[in-house]
């Protein structure tokens, strides 16, 4: 590596991870103040405080890394054209894609961290968040109104894989029960459908049912047996497991989400909104360096003191664009109207080339 470029990946690391950790720490220090009232009323302990925002950490840590990027990539910029060390790199010779080489590079660094921490990190840490915040920090606070959950995936004891559409709190119900019955091997064995599935005698028993057996090409065999009640003693978990796993879908890796819905996929389901979740987990975290390629091609001009901030301001009302056309994107997919794919994708890859399109007038 040539000095020019551990000089230039040194000056943007520096500005990164002082305004990473800044930005983590208004975030932790905004849900202090948010959940004060709480925390005197509940009288939770301190160690409990502490636990709960250590676990926080990290997921604070990923939704924030794309704009400690963009904000270290401006800073980084600005200086050099404030001490005209772009003009002196130009002038020597240097093309603006030599010099955004090492800040790129920094950038699919960052990306490959953010999709490591996200993807095995999060899960966990994420989840002894939520259960320290519901057993120690929210344990007396009286909720108004119970939510319904809907379009619950997990995977249980016994080889069970379920499909929830709704959660019932208020009667402690599922609706709209799928039961897979797995092998030893992981292949589906039997499918289970119900309406309804209710606690009798300690015990679950389905409601309208219907269930029939899978060989390993996916075929029925035999007859669908049609019954008005099922009882299921094979499943052992409870409402509180599946009042869990809501909450688990959310922060599922890679791997166990793309294992749930190939299976649900296979047993005929719709998984439209699960697939551009799929997807978004892997273009997420490329935020970073989408963001450092939109302002690269305008704050690499020569510029003057009036027109830096002005480019400035124009590389951040573009950011918002493409956060905005991501998020609609997303929407877009999730209601079915274009693939999951295109949903996750399209924002970063039409940015990516419009930064690369401009890079070139850089070099003037």
């Amino acid at each position: 590596m040539r000095t020019i470029d551990r000089y230039i990946i040194r000056q943007l690391s520096v500005p990164i991870v002082f305004c990473s950790a800044t930005l983590v720490l208004l975030v932790l220090f905004a849900d202090v103040f948010d959940r004060l009232n709480e925390f005197l009323k509940n009288q939770a302990a301190i160690s409990d405080v502490l636990r709960y925002y250590l676990a926080l950490s990290p997921y604070s840590f990923v939704q924030t890394i794309p704009w400690a990027t963009f904000l270290g990539t401006v800073y980084l910029l600005s200086t050099f054209n404030h001490h005209n060390e772009l003009l002196a790199m130009k002038t020597a010779g240097m093309r603006i894609t030599t010099i955004a080489g090492p800040m790129l590079f920094t950038g699919l660094v960052i990306g490959v961290i953010t999709f490591i921490i996200n993807d095995r990190v999060v899960p966990p840490t994420s989840l002894i968040a939520e259960q320290i915040r519901d057993e120690k920090i929210e344990a007396n606070v009286e909720h108004a109104k119970e939510k319904m959950l809907t379009d619950i995936t997990y995977f249980g004891r016994n080889n069970l894989l379920y499909y929830i559409k709704k959660l019932n709190p208020e009667n402690s119900s599922l609706e709209g029960l799928i039961i897979l019955t797995l092998d030893k091997d992981r292949h589906v064995r039997q499918k289970t459908i119900a309406h309804t599935a209710v606690m009798e005698n300690g015990a679950w028993t389905l409601k309208n049912a219907s269930a029939y057996g899978i060989d390993r090409k996916g075929r029925l065999i035999g007859e669908p047996k049609l019954l008005l009640s099922l009882p299921m003693p094979e499943m052992t978990e409870t409402f509180k497991d599946f009042e869990k796993a809501s909450k688990e879908g959310e922060f599922l890796s890679y791997k166990e989400l793309k294992y749930y819905l190939d299976h649900l996929e296979k047993s005929g389901l719709t998984v439209k909104t699960q697939k551009v979740d799929l997807q978004h987990k892997l273009s997420f975290p490329w935020n970073s360096m989408i963001m450092m390629l939109i302002c690269i091609p305008f704050l690499s001009r020569t510029l003057t003191r009036r027109g830096l901030a002005l480019t400035i301001l124009q590389c951040l009302c573009i950011v918002f664009g493409y956060h905005t056309l991501g998020a609609i994107a997303l929407a877009l997919g999730k209601s079915g109207s274009i693939p999951p794919f295109i949903s996750a994708w399209i924002a970063s890859f039409l940015f990516a080339v419009v930064g690369i399109f401009y890079m070139e007038r850089a070099n003037y």
